[in-house]
C-alpha cells in the first residue's frame, strides 16, 4: 500500500497520511539507475514499460478476460509547484501475477529489457547491468511518533523583507 506525507507551511507542518486498507492485489516497485555517462544518475526521463504474461481480470459478468496488458510510466523530476514525487515508479498490478518482461528505454537512447521479475517486490534497475537487483528493506526499526505543533499567534500586521528594498517615494 502507497502512504503519503505532506508538508505545509501552517501547521501541522509534516503529516503522515497511512494507507491501512487491505488489498489482495499485486503490485511493482522500480528504482532506476542511470550510468552517469549518457544518461543521468537518477533517470530522470526514462521510460518503463511492464508487459503481463496473460493477466486475469473480472469483469461486471465474472468471465475471465485473458490478454497481453502493458503498463507504462516516465521518471519525472517534479509534479508541481514545490512538490516532489518519490523516484520509486510504482505500478499496480491488479490479480496478474506474472510479469513477462519489463523494458527501459534510458534517456540516452538505450533500450534494456529485464526478464524474470516477481510481483509485490521492489527492484533496482541499473543501466548497462543485465539483471535487477532485489531491494531489501532496511533491518533498523523507524519509530515515528506525534508531537506537539507551535501555532502562531494570529495578529493584524504582516512583514515581508524585501532582499532588494524597491524604490519607493
Amino acid at each position: 500500500d502507497l502512504d503519503l506525507w505532506l508538508s505545509n507551511r501552517s501547521a501541522p507542518r509534516l503529516r503522515l497520511m497511512r494507507n491501512d486498507i487491505p488489498g489482495s492485489n499485486h503490485y511493482l516497485a522500480l528504482r532506476l539507475q542511470g550510468n552517469g555517462v549518457n544518461t543521468n544518475r537518477n533517470a530522470i526521463g526514462a521510460r518503463v514499460e511492464i508487459t503481463l504474461s496473460n493477466p486475469e481480470t473480472q469483469s461486471e459478468n465474472s468471465a475471465v478476460q485473458v490478454s497481453d496488458t502493458t503498463f507504462i510510466k516516465s521518471l519525472r523530476a517534479g509534479e508541481g509547484f514545490l512538490s516532489q514525487g518519490s523516484k520509486w515508479l510504482h505500478f499496480g498490478l491488479g490479480k496478474s501475477s506474472q510479469i513477462d518482461k519489463v523494458v527501459v528505454r534510458w534517456p540516452g537512447g538505450d533500450v534494456q529489457e529485464f526478464m524474470n521479475l516477481e510481483p509485490n517486490r521492489r527492484y533496482r534497475l541499473t543501466q548497462d547491468i543485465s539483471d535487477a537487483t532485489l531491494w531489501e528493506r532496511s533491518s533498523e526499526k523507524l519509530r515515528i511518533s506525534t508531537s506537539p505543533q507551535d501555532v502562531p499567534l494570529q495578529t493584524d500586521t504582516a512583514r515581508i523583507p524585501l532582499i532588494i528594498p524597491l524604490p519607493l517615494p
